[in-house]
This record gives C-alpha cells, structure tokens and sequence, in this order.
C-alpha cells in the first residue's frame, strides 16, 4: 500500500510537471537571422536570464529573438555589453526603446511582454537585406545611378549610390564621399545615411542647386560582412576597417582596397571636396561625422 501511494505521488509530479511545461514553456533564445548576434544563455530562476554575446574588438551589438515570453516578466543582463536602454520590436519591424523603469541599470532590461516573441537588439537593426529594398526605391530617381566596386571576402558587394544631375556635366562639378557602417554594429549611422538619400532625391529647389553643382558618392556599407553577420566593430575575419587604411597591402582589407580604389578613380578626375564618415555611439548623442563627441550635435 504503502509503494502504491509513492508511485502515486510520483504520477502526480510527473502529469503537475508536465501541464507547468505545457502551460509555461521555457523561454527560448536565438540570433539566426541577418546581423544576429548572441552567445551563451544560462539561468537558475527562468526569470532573470544572463545572456553573452560574440564580441570583437568592442564587443556591444547584440540582436537577438525570446520566444514563449507571452504575459512573463523577464529579465535580461547582457553582461558583455554596455547597453544602458535596449530597443524592442515584436514584428521585428517597429521598434521601442525600454523606458527607464525596464532598464533599471547597464546591460538590464527587463518588461512583461505582450506577445509570444520579442526582437531586442542594442540599437534598431538596419540589415543588408533592408538596405537593397531602400536602393530599389532610391534608383527609381533619375538622379540616381547605383554600381557594385567590388565584392568582399564572403563575396558580398561593396555598393556605391551616385546621385547628380545628369544634365550637367560632371567636370564642372565638386564631389562629395560619404560612407556608413565601417563599424556594423552602428546601426544609427545606416538612419542617418538614409535620411541623407532620401534628402538629396526631394523635389526641392535647394536640393536641385545641389545636384546640379555636386556630384555624391554614397557608400551605404563599408562593411557589409560585418553588418550580415552580426559583428560590432569588425569585419567577419576580425578586422577593424576602420583603422586599416594605413596598412601595406597585404595587410589592407578587401574593403579597404575597394573602396581606396575607387577614391583613386575619383580624384584622379577631381579630387574630393567633402569626405564624410558617418558613425554611432553610445551616448545621447548617438550618430556624428566628426571624431570628436564633443563637437557634434546630432
């Protein structure tokens, strides 16, 4: 009788067990998606989740997806980042950044989720496949012509948005480079580089005094390979782009030689007026094109 009741008790445990699984999955954690970015994930509560990320040489940029979080209070410590307010989206498309009361400290967010899958990330993803929808939409303008300069290591194409007007020759022109994402995991950089095209294809009659004087060379992506596959600062093998123009060639990115090329072919027919290089970081002033913080206001 006795034994009876002890593997009674055991049945009940199993089928009490088994309704809580049914009735409160474990959350579940995944990056594999374009510029995903996550490591480790480990917990002792199923509430408070402690997550690492791959890092480079200045490991920061993580975006990755919790699924089973539906009506659950969760918290996350990214503890390899520095992130002070986290951005959320639950279509992966819309994005908001946790209030204050849901990032209570550095590398914490922590909210009761209202659908079954959550998006976080460092800053609002901006992938490269997000990128060639906006180029369809850019070369629609007549004042825009798009080429590939060449392709990297993991044969992804280094793309340059030329927009002018057509209609005046080149040669009486001044030309202008900016370029984004040296550093991928800089995704306000892509924003603000974005909102520079769209701009420069208004029909406006001081954007039409540009055109007609200035010829823009527009790098979306100096780093591509860094961008599709989740890197902060680096390119996929490791290397910094943005402190590799110094190097000997056989040291030298293919990004670096790339783009150095085409810089040659430019200023070889006139050489450039205005270089701009667009970046991120991780203050309230969060995009510049000047290396110094301070100097900024945007």
């Amino acid at each position: 009788l006795i034994l009876l009741r002890q593997i009674m008790k055991f049945y009940i445990l199993i089928i009490f067990l088994a309704a809580a699984v049914t009735l409160f999955p474990q959350v579940q954690f995944d990056a594999n998606f374009e510029s995903g970015n996550i490591n480790t994930v480990t917990t002792t509560d199923s509430v408070t989740y402690t997550v690492t990320i791959k890092t480079d040489i200045g490991g920061r940029w993580f975006y990755f997806r919790m699924i089973n979080v539906k009506n659950r209070f969760v918290r996350v410590n990214v503890s390899n980042s520095d992130v002070k307010r986290a951005m959320y989206s639950y279509d992966d498309k819309v994005y908001t950044r946790f209030t204050a009361s849901e990032s209570p400290s550095t590398r914490i967010f922590q909210k009761t989720y209202e659908h079954d899958t959550v998006f976080v990330s460092y800053y609002t993803p901006y992938n490269y496949s997000y990128l060639q929808e906006r180029i369809e939409e850019w070369n629609e303008s007549h004042y825009v012509s798009v080429d590939t300069l060449g392709f990297t290591d993991r044969n992804f194409p280094i793309q340059e948005i030329r927009i002018t007007d057509p209609s005046v020759p080149d040669s009486l022109k001044e030309r202008v480079w900016i370029h984004s994402r040296t550093h991928p995991g800089e995704t306000p950089s892509s924003y603000h580089f974005d909102g520079i095209i769209q701009k420069l294809i208004e029909d406006d009659e001081v954007i039409k005094y540009y055109l007609q004087n200035v010829v823009f060379h527009c790098i979306p992506f100096t780093n591509p390979d860094g961008v599709y596959y989740g890197r902060s600062r680096t390119n996929f093998d490791g290397v910094d782009v943005e402190s590799n123009w110094d190097k000997p060639l056989s040291q030298t990115s293919k990004e670096v030689q790339i783009l150095k090329a085409r810089m040659t072919e430019i200023n070889s027919e006139k050489v450039l007026t205005v270089f701009n290089n667009l970046h991120s970081l991780a203050s309230p002033k969060c995009t510049f094109f000047i290396h110094t913080i301070a100097s900024t206001t945007h």
